[in-house]
């Protein structure tokens, strides 16, 4: 409890007017929390004093005017720089019938579940990524007697599990479908290679959950960015999701 404390405590020397102190009550105990809105000024700070230098890559730096606002306040040159991959060999289909609006979960399962069917017809490695574990197990409870192997995502899970999972796709002798979670450890970060990956369902567009932080951060943004609150706090991070999502598929040039 004492080094907890004194984490909090050394935390709080950086709060500033871009933190939040956020206090709640959960099953009669109070839970107080600094939520950092905007790094930005920390950020450029370390830049300037700590090094000579410094450049940020990512395929996913995009819009552009985002990431630099929170990244150095706007400040610096930026480069973009041509995909070695012909756009050609790319295949983008979009089932513009379902809806995956919060309200209408319930209804879209079955379309999705016969979107998985389709796409199980043809061999190969795939992955399914969903917004949330709920509407996740929504869909995984409901396949009847699949003709593939499913692979779940489960909450809190260790690096041993992780990898056996990793390792699973390795292996391109039956086909596969892992049920995963947008924004999780299997989304960002891990490349599956070659014929790892055949392709990938993206469910929703990847908004983050609606509640106090979020809203307490689009009215933040809203104040510093007029009319772009909801983009800030919600748009460009699900849309982020949505493309390193994607990206998991990767190929040789």
């Amino acid at each position: 409890v004492y080094f907890k404390i004194l984490d909090f405590l050394r935390i709080a020397d950086l709060y500033s007017t871009t933190h939040r102190l956020l206090g709640k009550v959960i099953d009669d105990a109070i839970s107080i929390s600094y939520n950092c809105l905007d790094a930005s000024t920390f950020i450029l700070n370390t830049i300037n004093e700590s090094i000579y230098g410094i450049t940020f890559f990512s395929a996913t730096l995009y819009p552009i005017k985002y990431y630099m606002d929170l990244l150095t306040k706007g400040f610096g040159n930026f480069i973009n720089l041509p995909s070695p991959f012909d756009p050609n060999n790319l295949k983008i289909i979009i089932n513009k019938e379902i809806s995956t609006k919060y309200n209408d979960r319930e209804n879209s399962v079955d379309t999705i579940i016969e979107a998985i069917e389709s796409l199980a017809q043809n061999e190969g490695n795939y992955i399914i990524f969903f917004p949330s574990y709920a509407y996740l197990k929504m869909v995984y409870e409901k396949l009847e007697q699949p003709n593939f192997e499913c692979i779940l995502q489960k909450n809190n899970m260790t690096e041993d599990e992780k990898d056996e999972i990793i390792e699973k796709f390795k292996t391109t002798t039956n086909t596969k479908f892992g049920f995963f979670v947008m924004g999780g450890v299997f989304s960002e970060g891990i490349d599956f290679i070659g014929d790892a990956l055949s392709g990938v369902i993206i469910v929703g567009v990847g908004l983050p959950l609606v509640c106090d932080e979020n809203n307490i951060l689009k009215e933040y943004f809203e104040e510093k960015y007029p009319q772009k609150g909801f983009d800030y706090a919600y748009m460009y991070p699900g849309f982020t999701k949505v493309i390193q999502s994607v990206g998991r598929v990767i190929r040789d040039e």
